[in-house]
């Protein structure tokens, strides 16, 4: 029997109790859980954080392959929108994927995050920082920063110095 979490005022729209009928509804009519939802949710994220490094990376390494400023220019414009476009995506993912990572903890006391976290601190083993929030906020961030900042300077004939 599964136990349930004392609540907290933790949502902006959502009741605790909408997000339980919820998952008694989908759980004997459907098949188909928050359980199920954050494993799609988490593959999904994961997709799109690996695609954007994957970008990234393809496309500093043809900015720095280029020769000519000009094309510098448009591979570092055209580079920049879509590094935006898929950032964005990427923190759409990580937002819905907290998301269901909080209305886990509401739906499930026995959740193993709830379960390992007593022990966890006991230990004196206390979280530094979310590695979701660095993939999902921090990483995209400074990605789309690096090619405002390079664009800028290239825009401003500050870099690079070709000879």
């Amino acid at each position: 029997m599964k136990q349930r979490c004392k609540q907290q005022k933790e949502y902006k729209v959502l009741e605790p109790e909408t997000i339980n009928n919820a998952y008694r509804y989908q759980k004997d009519n459907l098949g188909w859980t928050f359980f199920n939802e954050r494993e799609y949710a988490e593959r999904v994220f994961q997709s799109r954080f690996n695609f954007l490094a994957v970008f990234y990376a393809l496309f500093v390494t043809v900015f720095f392959r280029v020769n000519t400023i000009d094309d510098k220019k448009i591979i570092l414009i055209i580079g920049s929108i879509f590094t935006l476009l898929i950032s964005l995506s990427v923190y759409r993912s990580h937002v819905k994927l907290m998301l269901l990572l909080k209305v886990l903890n509401t739906v499930d006391a026995m959740n193993p995050l709830n379960v390992l976290e007593p022990e966890l601190k006991e230990r004196g083993i206390l979280p530094m920082f979310k590695v979701n929030y660095i993939l999902g906020a921090v990483i995209p961030l400074l990605m789309v920063l690096t090619c405002i900042i390079a664009l800028t300077l290239m825009l401003a004939g500050i870099w690079p110095v070709i000879a």
